[in-house]
């Protein structure tokens, strides 16, 4: 007998059997790992950034400005309670500063608040999407890899060695280092 032969009843009951063993069997296929990242801009170049290596992301937020010799160190903002410092992501990538930032992202690894100019979005894609930067782009400050999104390739920003640079250059007698 086919499906259009049996009574209705009949049928819906096969029905509920094929839809209640779909959630009973595993999977199909393998499943594709994925990497989560935010498609940022600086400047007028376009990046990405893992979404894990972030904590948070906010615009239009208030820096206070210091006195510095720094060039990357923007000042202070106030962000979830807590007074952090703020960096120009695209000084610290090399490049120079456009004025203030539109876009925050606190790093998830340390209290620190990168300045950039645009967000694009949030990008999911299989982790074989990621290419090693030697392969596919001229070398970059704080770039590993490279990823393709439609006609773009962005750079991923890796913000451990981002957040390196800014404590390496950090004056002596920091605040961690006094006693």
């Amino acid at each position: 007998m086919t499906g259009r032969e049996l009574p209705l009843a009949e049928r819906a009951v096969e029905l509920r059997r094929q839809f209640d063993r779909s959630f009973a069997a595993a999977p199909s296929g393998e499943a594709v790992e994925s990497e989560d990242l935010l498609a940022i801009r600086v400047g007028a170049d376009s990046y990405a950034v893992r979404l894990a290596e972030v904590s948070g992301l906010f615009a239009g937020r208030r820096i206070v400005s210091l006195p510095t010799e720094r060039p990357d160190f923007l000042g202070l903002t106030g962000l979830r309670g807590a007074l952090l410092p703020v960096f120009d992501l695209g000084r610290l990538l090399g490049g120079s500063q456009a004025g203030a930032p539109r876009w925050l992202m606190t790093a998830a690894a340390a209290p620190v608040a990168l300045g950039f100019d645009g967000f694009d979005g949030h990008l999911r894609l299989p982790r074989g999407a990621l290419v090693p930067q030697e392969i596919a782009a001229p070398a970059r400050r704080h770039v590993r890899e490279v990823v393709r999104t439609g006609d773009r390739v962005r750079p991923v920003v890796h913000l451990a060695s981002v957040l390196e640079a800014i404590y390496r250059r950090a004056p002596a007698g920091a605040p961690d280092e006094e006693r």
